[in-house]
């Protein structure tokens, strides 16, 4: 089954800063078709507000992206939103900066990771890694940082896979997303475009750029993967605009379905 399309709100994260702003940008991410939303950025609304928002326009919270602070210092009522919510995987953006990027700080992460991951199995959530692209960086010898993550993240925590990152980084997305078959429940779909003028590759719409989303959602149904969170990190335009364009590519052209 392909993967339900959803809206990665860090995309509108500026229009997200107040508990108006936030119930406003639900309205308008229901207007565009999304049914599924991924809350990132958010963290300074008020969670009822989040709860009743969510509520008012029949939008469902597949993952969020919460502070790690919350995780290993609030975690009760980090949990207790998360359910007043109906989600069940609470990730974190990146590898929080007090764990050295080295060896030692990514098996130091794993470790900590996998003790938060399981402590939420026992509430029937999972704890979710989103990646960009410095895990892919050696570490030692041949070893990158990913490949400590991929060894050590025990079964209660899962991968959220950043497309753009991955391919930013200069791995083959194509045979690396293959290879977490089980490992996730929600890509971020994110594009990656070359300007024309040349410098640095810039985000893009679905569609606009110069990855190969067709077989990415092959690839995703293979993995078990159920949502596709639609993110643009830098947009043109208006950010709705933009989430418009890819939800309209990814609908249909691509065939995701909204729920």
């Amino acid at each position: 089954m392909k993967p339900v399309i959803a809206a990665q709100c860090y995309t509108i994260h500026p229009h997200m800063k107040t508990d108006e702003d936030f119930e406003a940008s639900m309205k308008k991410i229901k207007e565009i078709g999304y049914n599924v939303v991924q809350l990132s950025g958010h963290t300074s609304v008020t969670p009822s507000v989040v709860t009743k928002a969510l509520k008012e326009n029949g939008l469902e919270c597949c993952v969020t992206h919460s502070p790690f602070s919350r995780l290993t210092d609030d975690f009760d009522a980090l949990v207790k939103e998360h359910k007043e919510w109906g989600c069940s995987v609470i990730g974190v953006g990146s590898m929080p900066g007090e764990y050295p990027k080295t060896a030692e700080g990514f098996k130091a992460f794993a470790k900590d990771a996998n003790e938060i991951g399981n402590k939420l199995a026992a509430h029937g959530m999972k704890f979710a890694y989103h990646n960009h692209s410095f895990e892919f960086a050696r570490v030692t010898g041949e070893t990158r940082g990913m490949d400590i993550l991929l060894e050590e993240f025990g079964e209660n925590v899962e991968f959220i896979p950043d497309c753009y990152w991955l391919q930013y980084s200069g791995i083959n997305v194509y045979s690396w997303l293959a290879g977490i078959k089980g490992r996730t429940s929600v890509i971020h779909y994110k594009d990656y475009r070359i300007k024309a003028e040349g410098g640095a590759p810039d985000f893009a719409e679905i569609g606009n750029g110069n990855m190969d989303y067709a077989l990415i959602t092959k690839i995703a149904e293979e993995i078990g993967a159920k949502y596709a969170a639609i993110e643009q990190d830098v947009c043109p335009g208006d950010r709705f605009d933009s989430l418009k364009i890819s939800f309209d590519y990814c609908t249909k052209k691509l065939g995701l379905p909204v729920r």
